[in-house]
C-alpha cells in the first residue's frame, strides 16, 4: 500500500501555494456560467463517439479564448484535440487534463461525459490564470469515443502521452469516490453462416444461424456459473435474420468481456470462444470471431499519492471522498490504457443528492446530467482538479512523489 508523502502532506501548508488556491478557486467562479452553458449545450446536442464535433468546437472554442494554442484532429481523430498552455514560458513538467465528450445511442448523456468535458477544460483555464508561484505546461486533451471505440487508447499508441507528466478527470456518478481499480475490456464481435430455407414448407432443409445465436447466449449464461465475481460478459445481437419465414442465413453480435486483471481476461475470451465454437457444432453452423485488438481497455493502474492529493484537495472545497468499497468493480475505461504510460486518476463526484443511488447509463442519469445539483457538483469538480495541478505545478516534490509511485506500480505490474 503507498501512502502519500510528507511533500503531500505539506503541500498547503506553503504559504504561496494556499494563496495560489485561494486564486484559483475566485477564477473558477469567473468561468463558472460559461462553462455550464457548454455543459447544457453538450447536453442537448449528443453525439455518438468521433461524432462529436459540436462539442469538441465548444470546448476548443473555450480554450482558445482563454489562450490555449490548439491542435485539432489529434492522433488520427477528427474530432481529437491537444490545448496547451505555457505558464511564464516554461514547457515542464506537464499535466494534463483530459476531456470526454461522447453520449451514448438513444439515452444520449447518461454517463455525464457533458460534464467531464467541461470539468478538464475549466480546469485548465483556472490554473492558466495563475501568473505567479507555479512553472510548467498545462495540456488539455479532447479524447472521443470512450464509449465505444476508446479515443485514448489511440492516443497512447500515437505517443500523445510521451510528454505528459501526471493526467486527470472526473467522472460524475451518485457517490464521491477515490477511483483505484476499474475492469479491463475486450470487445469481440461473432457471426453465425448458416443456410436460408422456407420456414415453413422445409425448414429442415435450412441452418439456422439464429438458433446458434440464440445457443451461444445460453452457453454463456451457464458458464457465468464457473466464472469469479469479477467477470463480466454482456452481449446485443446487431443482425438476427431477415423475416420470420426464412430460416436466418447470418447473425452478427457484440459482446464485452470484462476481468479485473488483463491476463486473466484473455482467459475468459478464450472459454467465450469455446463457447462460440460450441454453438456452431450444434447447430451445424459456421462460426467467425473477431476481437478487437486494437480497442483493449486496460484496467487502472492506481497511483494513491495523486488519488489522495485530489480527496485532500476536495475536502477544501467541501466533498469528502471515500474510499473505493472493495467489493465495487465499476465499468471500464480507456483511461486504464493511459494509466499504464503515466500516472492518472479517475475519480467519481456525485451529481445527485445525497443518499440518491442513481446508475449510469440510464435516462434518470441523463436528467441528473443536467440538473442544478449536477452544477454545483461541476463547479467544485473543476476547483479540485485545477488546485491538484496547483500542487503538481508549484511543488515540485509533490509531482516526484506521484511519478516514483508509479515508476514502482509500473514495475510490479510488468513483473
Amino acid at each position: 500500500m503507498f501512502y502519500p508523502s510528507d511533500a503531500l502532506r505539506m503541500s498547503d501548508q506553503i504559504p504561496m501555494l494556499d494563496a495560489i488556491k485561494q486564486e484559483i478557486q475566485r477564477e473558477v467562479c469567473k468561468i463558472e456560467n460559461d462553462l455550464w452553458n457548454t455543459a447544457i449545450f453538450i447536453h442537448e446536442h449528443p453525439e455518438l463517439g468521433s461524432q462529436e464535433f459540436q462539442a469538441a468546437e465548444k470546448l476548443t472554442g473555450l480554450l482558445e479564448q482563454h489562450g490555449f494554442t490548439i491542435e485539432r484532429e489529434i492522433a488520427g481523430m477528427k474530432t481529437a484535440f491537444r490545448a496547451a498552455y505555457s505558464l511564464n514560458g516554461t514547457s515542464t513538467p506537464t499535466i494534463a487534463y483530459l476531456a470526454e465528450y461522447d453520449a451514448l445511442p438513444e439515452v444520449g448523456h447518461a454517463c455525464g461525459h457533458n460534464l467531464i468535458g467541461v470539468m478538464s477544460v475549466g480546469a485548465g483555464i483556472a490554473l492558466s490564470k495563475i501568473r505567479n508561484g507555479l512553472s510548467g505546461r498545462i495540456v488539455v486533451l479532447g479524447t472521443p469515443d470512450e464509449e465505444g471505440g476508446g479515443g485514448k487508447i489511440a492516443m497512447v499508441k500515437q505517443h500523445v502521452f510521451d510528454d505528459i507528466d501526471a493526467a486527470m478527470m472526473i467522472h460524475p456518478g451518485s457517490k464521491n469516490v477515490k477511483r483505484k481499480w476499474n475492469l479491463a475490456a475486450f470487445s469481440v464481435f461473432v457471426e453465425f453462416f448458416g443456410k436460408p430455407a422456407h420456414a415453413a414448407a422445409k425448414p429442415f432443409e435450412g441452418i439456422n444461424a439464429l438458433d446458434a445465436m440464440i445457443q451461444l447466449f445460453v452457453n454463456v449464461g451457464l458458464l457465468r456459473q464457473q466464472l469469479t465475481d469479477d467477470v463480466r460478459i454482456h452481449g446485443i445481437i446487431t443482425h438476427g435474420g431477415v423475416a420470420a419465414n426464412i430460416i436466418p442465413e447470418y447473425t452478427r453480435a457484440k459482446f464485452v468481456v470484462r476481468a479485473s486483471e488483463l491476463a486473466r481476461t484473455y482467459q475468459v475470451v478464450e472459454k467465450f470462444k469455446n463457447c462460440v465454437r460450441a454453438a456452431a457444432l450444434a447447430t451445424g453452423a459456421t462460426e467467425r470471431i473477431h476481437l478487437d485488438e486494437d480497442s483493449i481497455y486496460e484496467p487502472l493502474l492506481p497511483n494513491d499519492t495523486l488519488i489522495e492529493l485530489y480527496a485532500q484537495n476536495m475536502k477544501r472545497v467541501g466533498v469528502d471522498v471515500e474510499e473505493q468499497p472493495a467489493g465495487e468493480l465499476g465499468g471500464s475505461s480507456d483511461i486504464g490504457n493511459v494509466s499504464q504510460v503515466i500516472p492518472a486518476i479517475h475519480p467519481t463526484l456525485s451529481i445527485v443528492s445525497p443518499g440518491v443511488d442513481i446508475p449510469g447509463h440510464s435516462r434518470e442519469f441523463a436528467i441528473a446530467a443536467k440538473s442544478e445539483q449536477a452544477k454545483i457538483a461541476m463547479t467544485k469538480g473543476i476547483q479540485a482538479l485545477a488546485l491538484c495541478g496547483s500542487d503538481l505545478l508549484g511543488n515540485i516534490e509533490v509531482l516526484n512523489a506521484v511519478k516514483a509511485e508509479f515508476e514502482q506500480r509500473a514495475v510490479k505490474n510488468v513483473a
